[in-house]
């Protein structure tokens, strides 16, 4: 593919638009391509860049993205006819969301520090469970604090120790 840079519109205020480059990437593809846009802040000369890389994944798409020694891993689960309640996997991270993102405070952290889940019941790292719903879960935010995460959930907030073996049990209490 190939970038190009294009006169286009930026708009500051509500009723108000300004003349401002736009820029395009272009690819020519036979059939359908799925592209994945990473947009990563960055501080205006700063010499260490986030690097990001796709890693091996079975029956969907996982992306590295190191930004100054934090790790985030993200997986997209294949949601084609033939894989609907496959899990994606890869060497560390298991799951059967849709989108997994998780972060971890550095390369090799067995915790990760925070996380977003959609649309899934099952979470596992390095072969160990480490959040098990029984019922489907539209979208879960973790973000951890000592050794608890604070969850939300569509089902309410709550603070927890991982691993949990049914999530689901936790908000009926």
């Amino acid at each position: 593919g190939m970038w190009t840079e294009e006169r286009g519109w930026v708009s500051e205020c509500y009723g108000e638009k300004r003349e401002a480059p736009v820029f395009v990437f272009t690819v020519l593809a036979k059939g359908s391509e799925e592209l994945v846009t990473f947009l990563l802040p960055e501080i205006a000369g700063a010499s260490e860049k986030s690097k990001v890389r796709e890693i091996e994944a079975l029956n969907g798409r996982a992306f590295e993205i190191d930004r100054n020694g934090r790790l985030d891993v993200l997986l997209l689960r294949d949601r084609s006819e033939a894989t609907v309640r496959s899990w994606i996997e890869t060497a560390r991270l298991a799951s059967d969301f849709d989108v997994t993102w998780a972060r971890f405070d550095r390369e090799g952290s067995r915790t990760p520090e925070e996380m977003i889940l959609i649309n899934g019941h099952s979470l596992q790292f390095e072969g160990r469970d480490l959040l098990r719903s029984t019922k489907r879960i539209s979208y879960l935010t973790a973000r951890r604090a000592g050794d608890r995460f604070r969850v939300e959930t569509d089902g309410g907030t709550l603070e927890i120790v991982l691993p949990v073996a049914d999530l689901e049990a936790l908000f009926a209490n």
